[in-house]
């Protein structure tokens, strides 16, 4: 749960069935009803994290045989449990909307002209919601921003990407790659990558995952 700063790998034997879901920060901080540096980032049971009440009803999706309908169900479930919050907290989610549609990068002071409060309580507003600094999750979206690219099909030059983004240059593209999934941007491209990574979108990935 929450912001993930560093690549993760699960190791699995047998069948499994995993359904995965990416919450927007906003939503996540309705969902759970608490800022998401008291749960960011960690690993446990859903029930331990969210009750009972939470985990009862989604077990009998797991029997649904149509992958379709149960996304849409999943969906309709979360939707049902968001909560109101804070009159801060609806502030901040409300200028982080707006920095999101008008595209603009995640540092305090365009956030602090939204809220019109000083950098400094900017940042600790940022912090106190998210658990990152503007900058760190500004690294984090810009990365997925490179890597929806990387993986809508070919890129012929990886600098005129990290250029696009606003990368200093390609040196700090390729660092954040390594950094947030662990492999280079021309191994995501290649297929020597993790399934997961590949996302179904690029070409039939090798049967053994080497580095």
């Amino acid at each position: 749960v929450g912001a993930q700063q560093e690549p993760v790998y699960w190791t699995m034997s047998g069948d499994a069935l995993a359904m995965g879901v990416r919450l927007k920060p906003e939503a996540a901080i309705r969902l759970f009803r608490m800022p998401l540096r008291e749960v960011s980032p960690i690993y446990t049971a859903a029930e331990d994290l969210l009750g009972s009440s939470w985990c009862e009803p989604i077990r009998p999706m797991f029997g649904c045989d149509d992958e379709d309908e149960l996304v849409e169900r999943m969906g309709r479930f979360l939707l049902m449990r968001l909560h109101r919050v804070s009159h801060t907290t609806e502030r901040f989610i409300s200028a982080f909307r707006q920095m999101h549609s008008a595209g603009l990068g995640f540092d305090h002071r365009s956030l602090g002209d939204r809220l019109y409060v000083c950098d400094r309580q900017a940042q600790r507003l940022f912090k106190e919601h998210l658990g990152l600094s503007p900058i760190h999750y500004h690294r984090i979206t810009r990365f997925r921003r490179a890597y929806d690219r990387a993986t809508d099909g070919p890129v012929a030059r990886w600098s005129d990407l990290a250029y696009d983004l606003g990368y200093a240059d390609q040196a700090h593209f390729i660092r954040d790659f390594k950094a947030f999934c662990g492999i280079t941007p021309t191994m995501l491209q290649d297929g020597r990558a993790p399934a997961f990574l590949l996302r179904g979108r690029l070409a039939s990935p090798l049967p053994a995952f080497r580095p």
